[in-house]
């Protein structure tokens, strides 16, 4: 199906296979120790970062190679945000404390990194990179591009979050598996998912009333 100009149709992807030269790919380099931020059970309070590659993240690498990808997010609500959104469906989002059960939010420094592929630059439409990156399900064609920028040399991929619009994330690549280096931890009850999440527009709900700390009236 085409369109008038005898294009592709525009409920058709738009964003291009990595098939081409990416030596002037538009690079970012992100000073040591900058804050990131990271949602993490609390049985990895120690060892906070995570390299994976199971196939299951939108920028994981070949998930039989040696190297994992970390996610990050640039701000606390993106880090929130981006962890909620498998566990909660609700439109506009509403979410309470129990979402993120027996997690917590971590604060951690950027680690020392060599150039990242910065996909937010203007100049990534010349190479056939559209917002669609961040968003397309599946995650075929992003671990593409996670593969060829890996491949190019790029310690990591700069992406608008699905869920968070506007904000910046990071998935960096290195040997999989956990690494330590605990960052500043924020419990997430109620209180501290308001103050993060309530002015960029998230409800967030109180938790239920106990049948035990109602007062009961005899009529």
């Amino acid at each position: 199906m085409t369109d008038r100009a005898g294009g592709v149709t525009r409920r058709q992807v738009s964003l291009a296979a990595p098939f081409r030269d990416l030596t002037d790919f538009p690079p970012l380099r992100v000073a040591d120790g900058t804050p990131v931020w990271r949602v993490v059970a609390d049985v990895h309070r120690e060892e906070p970062w995570w390299f994976g590659c199971s196939g299951d993240g939108r920028f994981d690498l070949h998930r039989h190679g040696p190297t994992g990808t970390c996610y990050v997010a640039a701000t606390p609500p993106a880090a929130l945000l981006e962890a909620a959104a498998p566990q909660s469906a609700s439109s506009p989002p509403i979410l309470t404390a129990a979402v993120f059960r027996e997690r917590h939010l971590q604060q951690v420094p950027m680690p020392a990194t060599e150039l990242i592929a910065d996909t937010r630059a203007r100049r990534v439409a010349g190479y056939g990179v559209t917002a669609e990156l961040g968003t397309v399900i599946p995650y075929t064609l992003p671990q593409w591009w996670a593969q060829a920028l890996h491949h190019q040399g790029f310690a990591g991929v700069r992406y608008e979050p699905r869920h968070a619009v506007g904000d910046t994330a990071f998935a960096l690549f290195g040997p999989r598996g956990t690494r330590g280096g605990a960052g500043i931890i924020s419990e997430l009850d109620a209180a501290t998912l308001r103050a993060l999440l309530e002015p960029v527009g998230v409800k967030v709900l109180g938790p239920p009333l106990r049948r035990d700390a109602l007062d009961v009236v005899d009529p």
